[in-house]
C-alpha cells in the first residue's frame, strides 16, 4: 500500500485508534498484557520520527551512544587511551 502525503496523518491516527482498541480489549478480557498496543505505539512513534527527520524517543540511548562515538574528541580520547593505557 502506498500512501500519499495527505494520507500519512490519517493512517497514523487510525493506527493510534487500533492500539487503543487493543489495549481496551485486553483489559476488558482480563488479560495481563496490553494486546500488543505498546508495540504498535512504538512503531507509530518510529514512523512519525522518520517523517519528521528525527530519532524516535525509544531509540534515545542509541542516539546518545552514536553522538559519543561520532565525536572527534572522543576518537582522540580513545586513541590516547589505547596508546598510554587506562588510568
Amino acid at each position: 500500500m502506498k500512501l500519499t502525503v495527505n494520507h500519512h496523518t490519517a493512517f497514523l491516527d487510525f493506527l493510534e485508534k487500533q492500539a487503543q482498541e487493543a489495549r481496551l480489549s485486553a483489559a476488558y478480557g482480563g488479560r495481563w498484557d496490553d494486546g500488543g498496543a505498546q508495540a504498535l505505539k512504538d512503531q507509530i512513534e518510529c514512523w512519525r520520527a522518520g517523517l519528521e527527520n528525527r530519532v524516535p524517543d525509544v531509540w534515545g540511548a542509541y542516539a546518545k551512544a552514536f553522538e559519543t562515538v561520532s565525536d572527534p574528541e572522543y576518537a582522540e580520547y580513545q586513541r590516547l587511551q589505547a596508546k598510554f593505557g587506562k588510568s
